[in-house]
């Protein structure tokens, strides 16, 4: 990756280097890889369609045999479909044994700070959205807020639906002879979900 990221070398790539806006290399043990990837028609994306408007941002961790988050910030186009703005990838610190757990609202504030940056300004404004949708996950929420202060954090409606149903599975195991009143908590919770939270 240095390789194609360092004018000079016999393996430098420009296209990939021209969109990678901030990077760290690995080289001691202790340390974490970041990259951080932006087209130019990223770029412009954000603007249009992110800028005093919505941003959902979203991490996954199974995306290779390697120990690598990837984190993706988008917003929505006038079509109402998902666009990609942005992409963070990071590795976990070392000797973690999840990869979801190699992550806190440092590195993410970090990262969303370098991405700011890239973005520069427009006409006297710094880059920033008005809303942000995320998973139920703190750390995101976290790192959000400390970036943009003034940004309405709002929860996916996917996640807090598979939240809200996952806890009352555990909550209201019935087991193989059910009762009757567990079986009317069940069936009020059920129609509690389906009225305020629909899939």
């Amino acid at each position: 990756m240095d390789d194609w990221l360092t004018p000079g070398s016999a393996f430098y790539k420009p296209a990939i280097a021209s969109a990678v806006f901030h990077y760290v290399a690995r080289i001691e043990k202790d340390d974490r890889l970041e990259i951080c990837i932006q087209t130019s028609e990223m770029c412009e994306a954000a603007w249009k369609y992110t800028h005093g408007k919505q941003l959902i941002l979203d991490g996954t961790f199974s995306i290779c045999n390697s120990k690598v988050l990837l984190f993706i910030c988008m917003g929505v186009d006038a079509e109402n479909k998902g666009v990609p703005l942005s992409f963070f990838l990071f590795s976990a610190p070392t000797g973690n044994r999840a990869t979801q757990a190699g992550y806190n609202i440092s590195v993410l504030k970090r990262l969303l700070e370098e991405w700011r940056k890239s973005l520069g300004t427009r006409e006297g404004s710094s880059f920033a959205p008005r809303v942000a949708i995320t998973d139920t996950n703190t750390k995101e929420r976290g790192a959000l807020f400390s970036v943009w202060p003034t940004v309405w954090l709002l929860l996916c409606k996917f996640h807090v639906c598979q939240c809200w149903t996952n806890r009352r599975k555990a909550v209201l195991k019935l087991g193989q002879n059910p009762t009757f009143p567990k079986l009317q908590v069940q069936a009020c919770l059920r129609a509690l979900e389906e009225q305020y939270v629909p899939s």
